[in-house]
């Protein structure tokens, strides 16, 4: 096993809580356009200063759902990027000033394709939580499902979001054996260097469910097995701050409402439960897609969009400092 791969329980919980050091220079104005070193793929693509905030908006996430979200159409700045160009037709439909951006990723000098000399065997991503959502895993059933895979995409190493390991989850899962692993807090401006610096030690990506990871791995060149039964159901938390009960087939709907997306979505999912040794055409065009590589949106008009909303909203830059 590589260094740094498998890691220790302490190893685990200090990088979870990593970006509590490493959030970068200024203070956050808005924390979608900042997390997961998106601030430094916006910076970088139009030279703004590393200790000015982003007064901006923006997906946070790679999908192809178009379901409009509360912190889309009530942004605090008026601008919104989103590497979807589906929704951004949605969102100026709601009256918001969008833009189709590429994902800030892409300004990154990121080494996505290198094969480390050791790599082998599968990393496995762990379906995740969040303050807002909780997927029920039988966690016994998917490792059944990761062992019934051909012995190729063995040995296989977890990889935990850094949520459920401060929910404690690394503890739990120990007792299958295999190494725990995480790309760290999802916060942190480092996130991006991690992602790939850990799935080049690795053949084969696999998980139960498609998300943004997904497309991250498709990008590389890498393919993603998708394992096992996808939860039925789904938690969410209510009006009240309490856990409830969402049918998945019907969260499905409400995230692809037409019946074109749904075809697609379910084109691409379909064809993760392929046995494959690098990514198929359609995967990486998806993938491409939904990740606005596409989009006409130049730096120049990118930076003129960034330095414009910095000269509105300039006045809030002290008591950001001083909230800090």
């Amino acid at each position: 096993m590589q260094e740094g791969i498998d890691l220790s329980d302490a190893q685990l919980e200090s990088m979870a809580n990593s970006a509590r050091r490493e959030l970068g220079y200024c203070p956050w104005a808005a924390w979608e356009s900042e997390r997961s070193g998106f601030g430094i793929g916006f910076r970088r693509a139009t030279r703004y200063p590393t200790w000015l905030p982003l007064f901006i908006t923006s997906d946070h996430y790679v999908d192809p759902l178009i379901e409009v979200r509360e912190n889309e159409v009530n942004s605090a700045f008026g601008v919104y990027l989103s590497w979807n160009a589906k929704k951004v037709d949605v969102l100026r439909e709601a009256g918001v000033d969008a833009h189709h951006s590429r994902h800030p990723w892409h300004y990154l000098n990121l080494d996505k394709t290198y094969v480390g000399p050791t790599r082998s065997g599968t990393l496995v991503f762990w379906p995740h939580s969040s303050p807002g959502y909780r997927e029920d895993t039988d966690a016994d059933e998917f490792v059944s499902s990761l062992m019934a895979l051909p012995d190729y995409y063995r040995p296989f190493t977890l990889c935990l979001m850094s949520y459920d390991i401060n929910l404690g989850l690394h503890k739990k899962l120990r007792k299958f054996g295999f190494p725990l692993t995480t790309v760290g807090d999802v916060n942190s401006q480092m996130y991006p260097y991690r992602f790939f610096r850990l799935l080049r030690n690795f053949w084969f990506t696999a998980g139960i469910s498609v998300g943004t990871q997904v497309f991250y791995v498709i990008w590389s060149g890498r393919p993603y097995r998708l394992v096992g039964q996808h939860a039925d159901k789904i938690k969410i938390v209510n009006s009240q701050g309490g856990w409830e009960q969402r049918d998945a087939s019907v969260w499905f709907r409400k995230l692809y409402p037409n019946i074109e997306l749904q075809n697609s979505v379910t084109e691409f999912r379909s064809s993760l439960e392929l046995d494959l040794k690098q990514p198929l055409d359609m995967q990486t065009q998806f993938v491409r897609d939904n990740l606005g590589l596409e989009s006409s949106l130049t730096r120049g008009s990118l930076s003129q969009i960034i330095w414009s909303q910095l000269a509105k909203n300039s006045k809030n830059i002290p008591n950001l400092y001083l909230r800090r």
